[in-house]
């Protein structure tokens, strides 16, 4: 009984171990190449005007999953190799440079995928193959500031602004959100545009203030951006 429980634990913490082996081991890669990607996309595509820009959401996936894939086959491979056959080996091959190509592919293709927002307006680009589309504030109808509970009761905070022809772009997905959206929202004002803006009840005071108290990641005291764009 013994024996056998010692190896179902021995099985259970080479699991973990080639789990988390992976994921240490591409994290400092996921690092890299998401500061680089992204300050090199603001660096080609933002001006002085540019008050926030954000990317899509297909990048930040594959910034993660292609450097966790890659490392995983490399030590898959390398822990089996003297089990697997020719074929086998190829097939590993084969699949690491398919990943890699493919997600290569993806992300040239998906740094056109922006939206610029500055001064003058709203410049949005879905592609590459796209045509850009530039809305001027005056085609903006409406902004909405709101929040709902998420994940274990955290709090998930929206600014959106509503274009006339539909489309809806949600600000708080740029990385920096908390920098800029005070005067991103005081430039909303002086264009006359209405401001929905949710109420912070009593009862989730306390939960705003533990989640966003201090920078952060930002410039700036989180809280005091989110009580100033919030109806208190």
């Amino acid at each position: 009984m013994n024996e056998k429980s010692n190896k179902s634990s021995n099985t259970t913490i080479k699991g973990v171990f080639y789990a988390i082996v992976p994921i240490l081991g591409s994290l400092p890669i996921v690092l890299f190449l998401n500061d680089w990607y992204y300050n090199f996309q603001i660096s080609k595509l933002t001006n002085d005007n540019t008050l926030l820009f954000i990317h899509d959401d297909v990048s930040q996936l594959i910034i993660f999953f292609l450097p966790l894939s890659i490392v995983f086959l490399i030590i898959f491979t390398i822990k089996n190799y003297f089990n697997m056959n020719i074929m086998e080996l190829k097939i590993c091959l084969v699949t690491t440079i398919t990943i890699f190509i493919i997600s290569v592919c993806v992300l040239s293709l998906n740094f056109f995928d922006y939206t610029d927002i500055n001064k003058e307006g709203l410049h949005v680009r879905n592609s590459i193959f796209s045509n850009i589309k530039d809305y001027k504030w005056s085609e903006v109808t409406s902004a909405k500031v709101s929040y709902k509970r998420g994940n274990k009761g955290a709090i998930i905070i929206s600014y959106d602004i509503y274009l006339n022809d539909g489309k809806i772009v949600n600000t708080n997905d740029s990385e920096y959100f908390f920098d800029n959206i005070i005067d991103l929202d005081n430039l909303i004002q002086n264009k006359k545009i209405a401001i929905n803006r949710q109420k912070i009840l009593s009862s989730d005071y306390n939960d705003f203030v533990r989640q966003y108290k201090g920078p952060g990641s930002a410039k700036t005291d989180r809280l005091e951006v989110v009580l100033k764009i919030f109806d208190k």
